[in-house]
């Protein structure tokens, strides 16, 4: 049994915070995103559930670049995995 339950048998759900480095480097993508300093974006996102979910924009044909940069983000978070 993986849940925790108090004494009327209900789950009882761990509390969840903010993180701030999140809510930094989105703040910042928002801003560069408003100086028109980004052309095309991709997100993918982790809920507290360990549900993803994504999404994609780029109306001027970068998704190519989108491609690339996925590629480069999938090395570097398996980088950091490994170390």
């Amino acid at each position: 049994m993986n849940e925790v339950l108090n004494l009327n048998r209900e789950r009882i759900r761990a509390p969840i915070r903010a993180e701030p480095d999140v809510i930094e480097i989105l703040e910042e993508f928002l801003n560069e995103a408003r100086r028109g300093e980004i052309i095309a974006g991709a997100i993918v996102l982790v809920r507290p559930n360990a549900t993803t979910c994504s999404a994609i924009s780029a109306p001027y044909g970068g998704r190519h670049y989108l491609v690339a940069a996925c590629n480069y983000l999938k090395q570097e978070i398996i980088a950091r995995t490994d170390n």
